[in-house]
């Protein structure tokens, strides 16, 4: 007699956050990521802790970094390595917790946006699977991007290819998550950012019109001195 044998959930092999990371990166695309969501451990918890875990790794290179070029080129050696310790080990312990809670908070409330947005626009998805699927590559992401920053010259503009790649992969962890067509995808994915904008815009405005009368008065007295 033969017998069904139904496998559950649960059975299906748990991939590491490394091979995780590596898929979410260098292999973006529907299939991939809603083959990560049906991983038994895909959780927005799991995501939190990658987030929290590499921004305070991204601190503390970057802080070392710092600090090796400091002392590398610094003209008068003397009590430069025990006052660099003690100033790197006073931030990393005062700023790395702060900056761990920020990246997740910072995941959490992009997440939310975009998730928001998403169910307007008659998405089918949950806020956990966005939330993992956002983590999955914004952790390695932010490793990478604390590593381009902390080089010399170069580091603060190359920091933005990272950025505008995370643009790239959360299209299309909406459009995995959500079901989505691809305009569905590209208006939720980017509606962070878009808010973000316009929050600074008027921010800016904002300061503009309370200052004006300030700044006009001074552009005048400039023009009256010249």
């Amino acid at each position: 007699m033969q017998q069904d044998i139904e496998i559950s959930g649960d059975d299906q092999p748990t991939l590491p956050w490394s091979e995780v990371w590596i898929r979410a990166l260098t292999q973006p695309s529907e299939a991939t990521y809603e083959t990560l969501l049906q991983d038994p451990k895909a959780s927005g918890k799991r995501g939190y802790g990658w987030m929290a875990i590499s921004a305070f790794v991204s601190l503390v290179v970057s802080i070392l970094f710092a600090m090796v070029l400091s002392m590398i080129f610094a003209v008068d050696s003397t009590g430069t390595m025990s006052e660099a310790l003690g100033g790197a080990l006073g931030v990393i312990v005062c700023g790395g917790p702060v900056t761990a809670v920020l990246a997740v908070l910072g995941v959490a409330i992009g997440a939310g946006f975009s998730n928001a947005v998403a169910r307007m626009l008659g998405g089918t998805g949950i806020y956990d699977d966005v939330v993992y699927l956002m983590c999955a590559y914004n952790a390695p992401l932010s490793l990478i991007g604390g590593v381009l920053n902390a080089l010399p010259i170069v580091g603060p503009y190359l920091a933005y290819v990272p950025i505008i790649y995370s643009f790239v992969l959360n299209i299309i962890a909406m459009k995995a998550s959500h079901k989505f067509k691809w305009w569905q995808a590209f208006v939720s994915g980017i509606a962070i950012y878009i808010i973000i904008m316009v929050i600074i815009a008027a921010v800016v405005a904002m300061v503009l019109v309370l200052l004006g009368p300030a700044i006009g008065e001074v552009f005048s007295e400039i023009m009256m001195e010249m």
